[in-house]
């Protein structure tokens, strides 16, 4: 009996290493675990090398954990049993036995290990590394099994890519390090943010040409230099007599390109930049691609048609990720 309870102690022990070192691993900072390695921790080596192949580490983990969670209902009837209770008592046991299993070796050990991931898992290393030779071929084999299942779901789904750590779960992460002080609801609300940032297009970003300050051709710079100075602002798209763009206004040309003296005879054709246009559909990261390549703080938008619908510049990207 004595072997029983002992093997039934191991066996909780062991389930509580796994569910805890499975959110100690997903929860680790990178950075954190590359610092300690190269300070020639080996014990850090061993969790970068973990971190690495996640796709092992979950199934080594989950592995491990089913195995304890049967064994410890397995042990506990054999403990019963031994004691001397009746048969009926003994299945009773198993069934007493689930809700012990789930509350001790497993929120207790998860939340411990979410509380400072990286020190804990590096501690529990050594454990973690003979657990995966252990089980090393199971895991290997469900790895694989997993792996090729989730590549043939995502055939044909264009950039989709083979990610163990969904997007929801990234964001359920975030603000548990928010919550324990790990980062600043700034920096949460940033990488929150980030998730989607690749799925927008200009069209999600731009000002309507209907709420953007402009002016005509025939404008001059001094007309043009105080509506600059009334609205706070440097650019002003150019409109032609047919209503179509056709230049951008910047008051800094104006004033390092014409002689100031010359600002009431001289219009803004004068000094306007050259209008670069952008399909409404394309990625954000044309916009500062764009910008850059032609030396323009302002984007023209069109439609699908090639109308013209609206402007935007690089500082909108980033006020869409940082504000």
């Amino acid at each position: 009996m004595i072997f029983s309870v002992v093997a039934l102690l191991v066996t909780v022990l062991l389930m509580a290493f796994f569910c805890g070192s499975e959110i100690g691993l997903i929860s680790c900072q990178k950075s954190r675990i590359a610092a300690l390695v190269k300070n020639g921790s080996k014990r850090a080596a061993i969790v970068q090398y973990i971190l690495e192949r996640p796709t092992l580490m979950l199934a080594t983990t989950l592995v491990g954990n089913n195995i304890c969670t049967v064994c410890a209902s397995v042990l506990a009837k054999q403990v019963a049993s031994e004691a001397g209770m009746p048969e009926n008592i003994c299945a009773w046991m198993v069934i007493l036995t689930l809700p012990v299993l789930l509350f001790f070796p497993e929120i207790i050990p998860k939340n411990w290990f979410r509380q400072a991931p990286a020190e804990r898992c590096v501690f529990f290393a050594p454990l973690l590394l003979c657990m995966l030779i252990i089980l090393y071929p199971i895991s290997k084999l469900i790895a694989l099994f997993t792996s090729a299942s989730v590549k043939l779901l995502d055939k044909g789904k264009r950039g989709s890519q083979t990610s163990w750590l969904m997007r929801d779960d990234f964001r359920y992460l975030i603000r548990d390090s928010e919550n324990a002080g790990v980062i600043d609801s700034e920096a949460a609300d940033i990488l929150d943010r980030s998730l989607t940032f690749h799925q927008l297009q200009v069209k999600d970003i731009l000002t309507p040409f209907e709420k953007v300050i402009h002016i005509s051709a025939t404008t001059t710079i001094r007309e043009a230099a105080i509506l600059c100075r009334k609205h706070k602002v440097s650019l002003l798209p150019v409109k032609s007599k047919l209503g179509e763009w056709i230049g951008i206004f910047s008051i800094y040309d104006a004033i390092f390109s014409t002689n100031e003296s010359t600002w009431d005879k001289l219009t803004v054709t004068a000094c306007m930049q050259n209008l670069f246009f952008l399909d409404s559909r394309q990625p954000l990261s044309e916009v500062i691609s764009t910008a850059q390549k032609n030396n323009c703080r302002m984007l023209a938008v069109r439609d699908e048609t090639g109308k013209a619908i609206g402007i935007v510049t690089p500082s909108d990207v980033s006020d869409r990720l940082f504000v």
